[in-house]
């Protein structure tokens, strides 16, 4: 039987639906320093005393509100106007996330963030969470208000219409968001040592920004992989890829006899030792994560290998996703037509994969591949036409 949260408890004897929350509640939570976003099966993040570990705690902090004559997230903080992203693609690494930024970019009401490729920021699942002594105390790299300097709120300012609506947005592309859950121990609800972390950025994003869209780009979960080893420069030829791939497969294999899949992708004392991104690639575990925070109507999936044969097509998809209009054939041209961006050179040098190789990781990510497809009521996800199958 599953257990209720002391919040769906409370809601309960108060009269209130489990998915509905009353303005009594969010008094309530006000009054008890709880203003939170309630997340199914999972305990009060908020109650004291909780571990102070440098990181700001942002799952209860009171969520902004948005001012209503802006498109993009925008609001006063700390005396200043700021904004979020209006959308994230969150993934996945070396899946063209990039070259794909680099054309939705073009978007006469898209604003280029102030990041690494007018894209990164490396915020949410890293500068966030690790930390830096000053003046004798551990801060985080980036706080929160920092984070929010990189789009653009002074230019989303001026961007008002006739009729005073705003209607400019930004947004953010940090591949890394969709699996890197290495520091995300370091969250005052997360326990030391446990066997699992309980909570994790997504939770956090949604408690922020309950209706950011959001973006996912998938590919062949090997190919991923090759890209993702040399970009890293993690070695430099097929047969050091070989043979970090046995030594990884062995570090997951004899983690998965004592724990849960979960732990073993997600722990840092297990991801530190391996030889390469390999944990990036399990699609579906990573998927279910963001998917216990946000529903699936808004988070648009889809391939690589799609995309490039389409490019267009997809544009227009993603557009009409996001709410935006969709701009002239002169701009979607420009869009299309553009060279693809950031090409791994040291994959080309390094040659194609090794047959053994892709022999091992095809047998590690069939059942995570068939489960993703299974999932997606998709086929194209079983990767056929790569020669996943």
């Amino acid at each position: 039987m599953m257990r209720l949260s002391t919040l769906q408890t409370w809601k309960i004897k108060c009269g209130i639906g489990i998915t509905g929350v009353s303005l009594l509640l969010l008094q309530y939570l006000r009054s008890n320093n709880m203003v939170y976003t309630s997340f199914v099966s999972m305990p009060d993040p908020c109650t004291k005393p909780r571990r102070k570990t440098g990181v700001e705690d942002l799952l209860c902090m009171e969520p902004p509100q948005f001012f209503k004559q802006y498109k993009n997230p925008c609001w006063m903080y700390k005396e200043t106007f700021r904004c979020l992203p209006y959308f994230h693609l969150i993934g996945n690494a070396k899946c063209g996330t990039t070259d794909f930024f680099q054309r939705i970019n073009l978007h006469p009401d898209i604003l280029p963030n102030t990041g690494f490729f007018q894209k990164e920021t490396y915020y949410w699942s890293r500068s966030r969470l690790r930390l830096r002594k000053s003046n004798g105390e551990f801060v985080p790299l980036k706080t929160f208000e920092q984070f929010t300097d990189f789009f653009r709120g002074p230019d989303i300012r001026e961007s008002a219409t006739e009729n005073g609506y705003h209607y400019k947005i930004t947004g953010l592309g940090d591949a890394v968001d969709f699996y890197d859950r290495s520091d995300e121990e370091n969250l005052p609800q997360n326990t030391p040592d446990a066997e699992e972390i309980l909570w994790t950025t997504p939770h956090i994003i949604k408690h922020i920004q309950p209706n950011v869209k959001l973006l996912l780009i998938l590919r062949d979960p090997i190919e991923r992989l090759y890209s993702h080893y040399f970009h890293g420069r993690f070695g430099d030829s097929s047969l050091t890829f070989h043979n970090h791939t046995v030594q990884s497969i062995g570090i997951l294999q004899e983690c998965f006899k004592l724990h849960s899949v979960r732990h073993c992708l997600f722990s840092k004392s297990v991801t530190d030792n391996l030889k390469m991104p390999i944990y990036a690639s399990f699609d579906i575990v990573h998927l279910r994560e963001w998917l216990k925070a946000f529903p699936r109507e808004q988070i648009m999936i889809f391939r690589t290998e799609d995309f490039t044969k389409n490019i267009q097509g997809y544009l227009i998809q993603v557009f009409k996703f996001l709410d935006i209009s969709v701009p002239n054939n002169t701009i979607l041209q420009k869009m299309s037509s553009m060279p693809h961006f950031r090409i791994t050179y040291d994959k080309i040098k390094a040659g194609p994969m090794l047959p053994e190789t892709r022999n091992l990781l095809k047998k590690l990510f069939q059942p995570f591949v068939s489960e993703l497809a299974a999932y997606l009521h998709d086929d194209r996800y079983l990767f056929c036409d790569t020669n996943f199958c």
